[in-house]
């Protein structure tokens, strides 16, 4: 199972980490997988890259941690509320391979 923590402060995301593997099919078939992997590397290429944010993140096989410490600049709060209502959606479709997390700080 892919579990996503969102930390949030009001309504500000602060935060995101994905952990795991849905195991919903084999490498490289993996559709919940895929869709995981893009929204999170095009959320995170959308803030580094284009936004020009130097913000820390970790990447590794079936971990992604990204932290925009307290950045509450609309684009890139757009950006992670639509990976979140993404993500949410896709918890919905898939809840045996996909399990979200909100948490206030």
């Amino acid at each position: 199972m892919i579990n996503v923590l969102f930390k949030r402060n009001k309504e500000h995301i602060l935060y995101f980490e994905i952990k795991g593997h849905s195991n919903l099919s084999f490498y490289g078939t993996d559709i919940v997988c895929a869709a995981v992997s893009s929204i999170s590397v095009m959320t995170i290429n959308g803030i580094l890259e284009y936004l020009k944010y130097d913000l820390p993140y970790k990447q590794d096989d079936g971990y992604i941690e990204f932290s925009v410490e307290d950045n509450r600049d609309e684009k890139v709060q757009t950006l992670l509320h639509s990976m979140y209502l993404y993500l949410d959606e896709l918890s919905r479709q898939y809840p045996k391979n996909l399990k979200l997390k909100v948490m206030e700080v």
